[in-house]
């Protein structure tokens, strides 16, 4: 449990580099992946979803680099467990790249996500394509703890692929649950 550190989401509000611009993601490129570097003061957990064999770093904010590399907080302030928890990913021509999994996810699949403190599990409620422009998908919902996750229907970006679980439940990070996240 100790080799997990990620940056106090606290401290992330004081870095003006993160950017929550929609309309500045580019398409993924593959000329551009080659050369870009992960960086790491970004990176707020990691997400599992062990049916479709993802697993990705969540990292804060929707830079084209973040993208890149995992799953992008949509909203600054967000909290595990909390609200609305919004993350996008690109979709690619390879399945097992980035959000590309998601299209093979199920009602009621578990998902998972850590801060290296707990273990938030959500579970599939809601898969459904939407058009762009469909931005309340990741608006909080004072009736309900979301995880919404976001990525495009196709290669193109013609829609957007939004699956929605529901929170069940939150367990500290211990050796007993740590293996779900292959650290």
């Amino acid at each position: 449990v100790d080799n997990i550190k990620y940056l106090d989401s606290d401290k992330s509000k004081l870095d003006s580099n993160i950017n929550y611009n929609f309309k500045s993601v580019k398409p993924i490129n593959l000329l551009d992946i080659k050369d870009a570097k992960l960086d790491k003061r970004y990176v707020r957990g990691q997400i599992v979803i062990p049916s479709i064999n993802l697993d990705l770093p969540i990292l804060q904010g929707v830079s084209n680099n973040n993208l890149w590399f995992g799953a992008s907080t949509m909203k600054p302030n967000q909290k595990l467990g909390e609200g609305n928890y919004a993350l996008a990913g690109h979709t690619t021509d390879n399945s097992s790249l980035l959000f590309t999994p998601l299209h093979h996810i199920k009602y009621g699949d578990s998902i998972y996500l850590t801060d290296s403190v707990n273990i938030y599990i959500y579970k599939t409620d809601s898969i459904k394509i939407v058009s762009p422009n469909r931005g309340e998908v990741i608006r909080d919902d004072d009736n309900n703890k979301l995880l919404t996750l976001v990525t495009c229907s196709d290669v193109k970006g013609t829609n957007r692929l939004i699956i929605q679980a529901k929170f069940i439940k939150k367990e500290k990070l211990s050796q007993g649950n740590i293996g779900i996240f292959k650290l």
